[in-house]
């Protein structure tokens, strides 16, 4: 069924050209000198080596930046494993903040555990130290959240355009200030248990 605003159109059109059989033609109005422009967009380039730390599939990144009703992103294309992100300014400034809050957030939850005494991120985000009793190591709250914030850090290395991404997350005993176990992601591991931490004590 022809909508309402659809006769209304067609009865314009025809009420214009009655007239223009009685009347001269009215003036074209001027074009627009200034066509609005396209907003500015940027390129995120996730590699390979970050997806990998995360356990995503670039197939699935992709899905997830373009799906919704709202995409969180311009377009999310495949790369040679790797996920090249175009976003608008708005949409970059968005994931920021949504990383920012979930490190905050996980180290909140962090310090908030009976094994940790104090958790602290870098300014430059390349590094994570946290101080800890040996009960961290049968912590799995707090182990998750320590992964958490260096894949949040990771996320902001990357949306700052440091292909490079890495992060030195150490582990250091509460009563002794001895290194438990150190190594910088993701090139390294960091492995903790109850034999590496009274190594690296000395029983104590």
């Amino acid at each position: 069924m022809t909508s309402r605003r659809a006769f209304v159109l067609l009865s314009a059109a025809l009420c214009a050209g009655l007239c223009s059989c009685s009347t001269p033609p009215a003036a074209e109005p001027a074009a627009d000198p200034d066509p609005p422009e396209e907003e500015a967009t940027v390129h995120v380039l996730f590699p390979e080596t970050f997806l990998a730390f995360c356990g995503l599939e670039a197939d699935e990144v992709v899905e997830d930046f373009r799906g919704g009703d709202i995409p969180a992103a311009v377009d999310a294309v495949e790369r040679d494993g790797a996920v090249l992100l175009t976003l608008t300014d708005d949409q970059l400034l968005e994931q920021v903040a949504t990383w920012e809050d979930e490190i905050e957030g996980r180290l909140d939850s962090l310090r908030s555990s009976r094994s940790v005494i104090s958790a602290e991120v870098g300014d430059d985000l390349r590094s994570v130290r946290v101080t800890a009793l040996p009960s961290l190591v049968d912590d799995t709250q707090a182990g998750v959240d320590i992964y958490m914030i260096i894949g949040g850090c990771g996320y902001l290395q990357i949306f700052d355009g440091r292909q490079d991404w890495s992060v030195e997350l150490a582990i250091v005993d509460s009563d002794t200030g001895a290194e438990v176990a150190c190594g910088t992601l993701p090139e390294e591991g960091v492995t903790i248990s109850a034999e590496i931490w009274e190594q690296a004590t000395g029983g104590v």
